[in-house]
């Protein structure tokens, strides 16, 4: 019924080009709900859940995680509210993540694209960021997932997982640490900096730094980190793997009919131990199930069904095209389900993305990450990140 629909709603579109892409406003439906981030909170201040876990999907124990305090910092928030008055509120149940690594190409329709080298790209693309508290009180750590999109070290993640960028000396120098991690299970390899994080969205969102139940739509969620060293302290050289970016529109017509790979780090119920030990990286492959926008005419956000990386942690994990081999979306929220198959995994799209960026600073995200980036980076630190880290520290000290 889904691509029926959606085959239905293409010959609308294609009729009504005549009008204008103003028309085609009346195809795309507002996001409806808003719904919480897939970043979990690490250790032994995750929150457990109700669910039972996939039956196809894990041989671990439902859940090795256990509450003991309330967190202080509560990386699980959500995104900003929708243009308009929500008709709906859906919260996420956290998930369970598979036991072993899926090294397994994915399984899709035949494409011009050689998938299976496409599908590898894309994973040694993927970063797992980790964020802990190293001296301080106790607080909720962060894991989720970011992308490389230029080969001299900037990752493109979401911003309520940047934001902790911000907050790496709260409780004196250094004590939030936040490392870069890649390969399958992930280890620790780099360090960086945030390069740049949506002003937009932390105007909006700072005060769900503290909150025990957020809720959000993705809108403007999004955030730049910049690799700066090794795990072992000498200089980033880069050179590594980076996704080519499509910042284009989705087109209506691709909702049930292209295939895209997912690739994350899901978290879902895993302790701190299997997080810094045991983390592997997943792929999926899904179509685009429905397109969403936050304004009138822009497509800004895709959902993508439910499967294995619909769980916490994938937040910031890629959604690239079988078509172009580029990344068209970056994962920032997941729907409630008993298994994640019955979940909803949503990305926002990189023109979402692009938009966004060339409102706040003037120019699109290409071109802002094509020259110096340590000037970039620089600037953004020296401007910016004074400001914006003093406003979230505030939002937290309020309720501390």
């Amino acid at each position: 019924m889904q691509f029926i629909l959606a085959r239905i709603i293409s010959l609308i579109a294609l009729g009504l080009i005549a009008l204008g892409f103003s028309s085609i406003s009346q195809t795309l439906e507002k996001n409806l709900a808003p719904i919480s981030y897939d970043a979990p909170r690490q250790a032994d201040s995750i929150k457990t859940s109700k669910e039972q876990p996939a039956e196809t999907v894990t041989k671990k124990p439902a859940n090795e995680a256990t509450s003991t305090t309330s967190p202080k910092i509560n990386p699980s928030v959500t995104t900003q509210t929708p243009t308009k008055k929500p008709k709906e509120q859906v919260v996420v149940q956290a998930a369970v993540i598979p036991a072993t690594p899926d090294t397994s190409p994915p399984v899709i329709p035949s494409t011009s694209i050689n998938v299976s080298a496409l599908n590898e790209k894309v994973r040694e693309s993927v970063v797992n960021i980790l964020c802990t508290i190293t001296n301080g009180p106790q607080v909720s750590a962060l894991t989720g997932s970011g992308v490389i999109i230029d080969s001299r070290g900037v990752i493109l993640t979401n911003a309520h997982i940047g934001q902790y960028f911000l907050l790496k000396d709260v409780y004196g120098q250094g004590s939030l640490d936040c490392v870069i991690r890649t390969g399958n299970p992930a280890r620790e390899m780099y360090h960086g900096e945030l390069l740049y994080l949506s002003t937009q969205w932390l105007k909006e969102n700072q005060n769900e730094i503290t909150s025990e139940k957020p809720m959000g739509t993705g809108e403007n969620d999004f955030a730049l980190i910049l690799i700066t060293k090794n795990a072992n302290g000498t200089p980033f050289s880069g050179a590594i793997t980076a996704l080519n970016i499509d910042v284009s529109d989705i087109k209506i017509e691709d909702a049930g009919t292209e295939t895209e790979v997912l690739v994350g780090y899901p978290a879902g119920f895993l302790g701190a131990t299997s997080i810094s030990r045991d983390l592997d990286l997943v792929s999926a492959v899904s179509t685009i199930k429905q397109i969403f926008t936050f304004k009138e005419t822009t497509i800004d956000l895709i959902s993508l069904g439910g499967s294995v990386v619909a769980q916490r942690g994938s937040s910031g994990g890629a959604v690239v095209s079988t078509d172009t081999g580029k990344l068209i979306g970056i994962f920032v929220t997941t729907s409630e389900g008993a298994t994640t198959g019955e979940r909803d995994l949503r990305a926002i799209t990189l023109s979402h993305i692009n938009r966004g960026f060339k409102l706040e600073t003037g120019t699109d995200i290409l071109d802002y990450i094509a020259g110096d980036l340590n000037f970039r980076l620089i600037q953004f630190q020296n401007i910016l990140f004074p400001t914006l880290s003093t406003a979230l520290k505030s939002a937290l000290t309020k309720t501390n």
